[in-house]
């Protein structure tokens, strides 16, 4: 008796549950769709865009910025649906924990079936669930289509770099390609003197440039003298430093100094460069040759100095390699002119591509800089390899120094064989 009773309070509790539930679903149930129509992406235009894309791809003969450009938008759509996989994470999170509530249904062959009520609330929940996911499931479907395209847009833009790489540009042995070099140079010079020329002429620039001549002049001698003097004040205070037996901290000491050949002429470079452009002489090509200067001055400055450490000019305690004082000489004066072919070739370089110089212009120019640059690292080999064989002399034995110094001096070789012949 006891067991019906319980058995009826049961039912009755359940029922009353579902009851409330259905209640509680049937205003979200009505107020959804508005909701999910606010929170929804935009299918139909994203159908369109998908549509653009994948013809695109498929016929692949968008320019390489339009496809970036189309990569961006449909990054932008593919952002837009992960975030949409979110929509009603709250409610279907809700229903779930009613339908778990309900536990698994019985099974009708081995025990009893489930009442009317209950039978009636599962459905309910579980085909709300279905509608809450559709959106999702849709968020879904599209993200996957958004990310497939982007991908093949991938595809497309590496391929076309890969083909840019390994294609043959215009041969700088090729006499025909010469007189085009001398004409970006007429060019580029007449565009400079035409600017500097209506700056001159204008009366605001005049009155601009007299009045920050002061500051101009100052700048300039300052950059100057730190030019010119900044390596012989480093060199004399590291010299200084290194007198006698130094100690580590002494040598540590050094070698931070040591660096102010590379830092006081650098500063000194970039005070020239601001004097030149506080006149306000310059047109819009001068300025942006102005602003080429640091950095390859930079790079002559720190091979320079790289030099200086690797080949040193004293005879130290400890050596980085072992040569002679005419070897290490020819190391210093190699460094510093690899590190000048390199300022050259970077200025040029930027030079052409703010002037629109062609790519034939630019082949022919670099060719002679790649040649004496090949040679230079050829003969760097050579003075590592009699490193090795000095150091072989004296112990006895190749160490792991020589034999990493063996390795570099093989790399060296064949970047100097390669380079040329690439180029």
């Amino acid at each position: 008796m006891r067991h019906g009773v319980s058995r009826l309070l049961l039912i009755a509790l359940v029922s009353l549950c579902g009851y409330v539930a259905c209640q509680a679903i049937a205003p979200a149930h009505a107020q959804q769709p508005a909701q999910q129509q606010a929170d929804q992406p935009d299918y139909a235009a994203w159908q369109r865009v998908a549509s653009r894309a994948f013809d695109a791809i498929e016929s692949s003969r968008a320019s390489t910025p339009a496809f970036e450009e189309l990569r961006t938008t449909l990054v932008g759509w593919r952002d837009l649906f992960q975030d949409a996989q979110g929509i009603n994470a709250n409610a279907i999170a809700t229903v779930r924990r009613q339908l778990d509530a309900l536990g698994p249904p019985p099974d009708a062959e081995q025990g009893e079936p489930e009442t009317e009520d209950v039978a009636e609330l599962r459905s309910a929940l579980t085909e709300e669930i279905n509608r809450l996911d559709a959106p999702v499931r849709a968020a879904q479907q599209a993200f996957t289509s958004a990310d497939e395209l982007i991908r093949g847009i991938d595809r497309i833009i590496r391929d076309r770099q890969a083909e840019q790489i390994l294609a043959h540009g215009a041969s700088p042995l090729n006499p025909a390609q010469w007189p085009t070099v001398f004409d970006e140079f007429q060019r580029t010079a007449r565009d400079i003197t035409g600017e500097f020329t209506l700056s001159l002429a204008n009366p605001v620039q005049r009155a601009q440039a007299r009045d920050n001549l002061p500051v101009a002049v100052i700048e300039a001698l300052l950059g100057l003298l730190l030019l010119f003097r900044g390596r012989v004040w480093t060199r004399a205070l590291t010299t200084r430093l290194f007198e006698g037996d130094p100690s580590a901290g002494r040598w540590i000491a050094a070698f931070l100094v040591s660096s102010g050949s590379l830092i006081l002429p650098f500063v000194g470079i970039l005070l020239i460069v601001a004097a030149a452009q506080a006149t306000g002489l310059g047109g819009i090509t001068i300025d942006q040759m102005l602003g080429l200067v640091a950095i390859p001055v930079f790079f002559f400055l720190l091979a320079r100095w790289v030099g200086t450490r690797v080949f040193p000019v004293e005879r130290a305690r400890t050596l980085p390699l072992n040569l002679s004082a005419g070897q290490r000489a020819r190391g210093r004066l190699y460094s510093a002119i690899l590190g000048l072919l390199a300022a050259i070739n970077y200025f040029l370089r930027e030079t052409g591509r703010v002037n629109n110089w062609s790519g034939e212009s630019l082949a022919v120019m670099m060719f002679p800089f790649t040649l004496v640059c090949a040679i230079l690292l050829w003969r760097l080999a050579a003075l590592l390899r009699q490193h090795v064989r000095a150091d072989a002399e004296d112990d006895g034995i190749e160490t792991y120094r020589s034999r990493t110094t063996r390795v570099l001096s093989f790399g060296l070789v064949i970047v100097s064989v390669l380079a040329p012949v690439l180029a």
